[in-house]
């Protein structure tokens, strides 16, 4: 019907932006978009999201597949799963068990889906804080901060919540996760979380932060969780709230660890 497009682009990315675009325009206009000439190319150049599937309902995978054509749609290029206790880890199903938890085959696919439609999924899992849902469990209680009373800002909270940031064991904990999880990703990315630990200093851990400032307990654990993120050939993320709040701790952090807003 006599429309035709003319697309040049710099590299494979750009081609496939481009379609985007081009075809946006096509469900806006029909197959009689007007003429128009458009020089684009993106302001930010990881445009990300992260999708929360342990305190909502964990999509099924065509649910998810159909997300991800809908964020390609939109130009994101990242994406992240945030897990807590929705991963099929090999050990600890007594977990995710009931929980529709994403399995190592499914991440691998899911990983893949990404990657056609230009998409980067890079792995999540916090390994400090937000882990109620493990701790609760007898097997794990005794990995837990505390079960008492504590302060989640000003806010009184009550129970477990992060793991003891001075128990050897919350370390073989993590390393044992991170060492399911990350094989399935193809990202040199790892999200690990860490944010919102109020809760450190009021338990097992309270005469140890007394002595050496809770800054440096918190720092000194997410810089080994990082070690162990980086000894699997991966590079750290976290979210970047209490590290903030103790400014004179930030030099125990390793250089290479991304620091997010959230």
């Amino acid at each position: 019907d006599g429309f035709g497009a003319v697309l040049h682009a710099g590299d494979a990315d750009g081609v496939r932006w481009g379609l985007v675009t081009l075809g946006q325009l096509l469900r806006q206009y029909g197959r009689t978009p007007p003429a128009m000439e458009i020089s684009d190319g993106p302001a930010v150049a990881v445009r990300g999201a992260m999708l929360d599937v342990s305190r909502d309902r964990v999509p099924t995978m065509p649910e998810l597949f159909r997300m991800v054509d809908e964020l390609a749609r939109l130009k994101i290029n990242h994406l992240q799963l945030y897990t807590e206790h929705t991963f099929a880890y090999a050990g600890h199903e007594e977990v995710w068990r009931g929980w529709g938890a994403v399995t190592p085959d499914e991440a691998r696919e899911m990983s893949r889906i990404c990657a056609e439609h230009g998409i980067e999924l890079a792995a999540n899992q916090n390994c400090f804080g937000h882990l109620a849902h493990w701790l609760r469990m007898p097997r794990y209680a005794g990995l837990a901060e505390t079960h008492g009373d504590w302060m989640f800002d000003v806010w009184p909270r009550s129970g477990p919540f992060s793991l003891c940031p001075i128990d050897p064991a919350s370390d073989a904990l993590v390393g044992d996760l991170l060492g399911q999880l990350l094989p399935c990703f193809d990202s040199p990315l790892v999200n690990i979380g860490a944010d919102e630990t109020y809760d450190i200093g009021w338990g097992r851990s309270k005469d140890e932060v007394a002595r050496r400032g809770k800054g440096a307990v918190y720092a000194d654990f997410v810089a080994r969780v990082c070690a162990m993120v980086r000894a699997r050939g991966k590079r750290p993320q976290f979210w970047a709230d209490i590290a903030l709040s103790h400014p004179e701790a930030l030099s125990r952090l390793p250089s290479d660890l991304i620091a997010l807003a959230w």
